[in-house]
């Protein structure tokens, strides 16, 4: 009877394990004059690859919100606004070089692990300015602002 009974559980909880699919949700967003708005949000069937350490630190940082406001993820890409050309020279075929463009308006996507409560992002720079006076602190980070997640209609497939 108990060996029935184990099997019986691990039937019932490899089919919760297959019958939970696994979504993503695509943002797809704009730093425009050092704010992040959304353009839409899509929700879809699949999982996240593992990047793995892409040995780039991330730029911009992101706290992940639900609806009372707590932090439930955090996250960091790379700067949107900052562009990286790599070319070669027809008389130096073997020297590579780099060209590092910044722009004012750059589209991106970010792709997340689907959350049901994840209501809001909140982006952010890490602060680069000096304390002033003998005991002010700089501030920490530099908001680049909040986007709330709104689902397009019909979004989640």
């Amino acid at each position: 009877m108990t060996r029935l009974v184990t099997t019986l559980i691990i039937l019932f909880l490899t089919a919760a394990a297959y019958g939970a699919e696994s979504k993503i949700l695509f943002l797809n967003l704009r730093l425009k004059d050092g704010t992040v708005t959304l353009s839409s949000a899509v929700v879809t069937s699949g999982t996240l690859k593992d990047r793995g350490a892409e040995g780039i630190a991330p730029e911009v940082f992101y706290d992940m919100r639900n609806g009372e406001g707590l932090v439930i993820g955090t996250g960091g890409i790379q700067d949107p606004s900052i562009k990286r050309y790599s070319y070669t020279e027809a008389d130096h075929p073997n020297d590579m070089k780099t060209k590092v463009v910044h722009v004012n308006d750059a589209a991106f996507v970010l792709r997340l692990p689907w959350r049901g409560d994840l209501k809001e992002l909140e982006f952010f720079k890490p602060s680069t300015e000096k304390p002033v006076g003998d005991h002010a602190l700089p501030p920490l980070r530099v908001s680049l602002g909040k986007v709330s997640v709104v689902l397009n209609e019909g979004a989640s497939k």
